[in-house]
């Protein structure tokens, strides 16, 4: 699946009708894929170790980025100190945080796509982290 499989709209994108499109199949991972690698100039890479999901950026039928969550950077200094952990603390929380490991959005992404994404991320991924790794998060790492 490619970016030019989706409908072109003929309107203004509209961020309010923005949504996040779990990547559950194949075809949603080629397509993450190639956002990232396409958009994502200075990472462009897709493999990542840990807890991980993804999502489509979506505005109606058009993909206009990528986004996802996975499991938090195993040290962190400034966090760490920020949150007052000792090293057995954090390995014994650190499942409670995700990062957003990986954010892009297409040419196609309206003014203010970013921060509605990220608002949409922190709704839905909270959410999906729980029913997918039974943990829940209380920290979101960018």
């Amino acid at each position: 699946m490619s970016l030019d499989q989706y409908t072109e709209i003929e309107y203004e994108l509209d961020v309010n009708r923005m949504r996040l499109v779990k990547v559950c199949s194949e075809s949603s991972r080629k397509l993450f894929n190639h956002i990232v690698k396409t958009y994502h100039s200075y990472v462009p890479k897709t493999m990542f170790t840990g807890r991980r999901i993804d999502y489509l950026i979506m505005i109606d039928n058009t993909c206009i980025g990528a986004i996802g969550l996975g499991s938090a950077v195993l040290s962190l200094k400034a966090r760490d100190e920020y949150i007052g952990w000792d090293k057995k603390t954090r390995l014994k929380n650190l499942n409670m945080i995700a990062n957003n490991w990986r954010f892009t959005l297409t040419d196609k992404a309206p003014k203010n796509s970013g921060t509605k994404a990220l608002s949409l991320l922190v709704k839905h991924g909270v959410k999906d982290w729980m029913s997918e790794y039974n943990t829940k998060l209380v920290l979101l790492e960018t």
